[in-house]
């Protein structure tokens, strides 16, 4: 028979971040360092039991919790205090413009719009030149050339996507 003695050892979580965006990962580390093997629980769930004493937790989501219980020889710990790291979601956008054929002539204002409206900010460029960076959601340009890519990068609660490239005929 297995003789378990009581849960007298102690052990700590720390993560390398709290707050990440959606498929990013976060390091947590077990302290001490020592123990026979450490066993990381997300969601009161068993995902890594190692020697290792990090563990690197990769697509947490919202809601999600981490925890790690250490053993030595007989003995586990009481489980560490649980960690919950603040998810935020990637801003989905979509770039469309005012011509509906994406062919201009030479100096005619195109009106670029990106949807949702509401992120913290709208960067939106002619190839990798920035033109407009603010909360503003659409950009009004008459002095595009032949065959330059347009594209908006939005960002809000810290993380951010691209949209779809629109490349007008001029």
């Amino acid at each position: 028979t297995l003789n378990i003695q009581p849960n007298t050892l102690a052990i700590t979580l720390s993560a390398s971040v709290n707050t990440i965006c959606a498929g990013d990962d976060i390091t947590y580390n077990a302290t001490p360092a020592g123990y026979q093997s450490y066993t990381f629980l997300v969601n009161n769930a068993p995902v890594q039991t190692s020697p290792s004493a990090t563990f690197v937790a990769h697509n947490l989501a919202p809601g999600d919790s981490v925890t790690v219980l250490g053993f030595d020889g007989v003995c586990f710990t009481n489980p560490s205090t649980t960690h919950h790291p603040v998810v935020n979601p990637i801003p989905a956008v979509t770039l469309t413009s005012s011509d509906a054929d994406d062919t201009i002539c030479a100096g005619d204002p195109v009106t670029f719009t990106a949807t949702p409206a509401g992120y913290a900010n709208y960067n939106f460029f002619v190839g990798s030149a920035s033109q407009q960076s603010s909360t503003n959601n659409t950009w009004t340009t008459s002095t595009l050339s032949a065959n330059n890519p347009v594209k908006v990068v939005v960002t809000d609660l810290g993380c951010s996507n691209t949209s779809n490239i629109i490349t007008l005929f001029v």
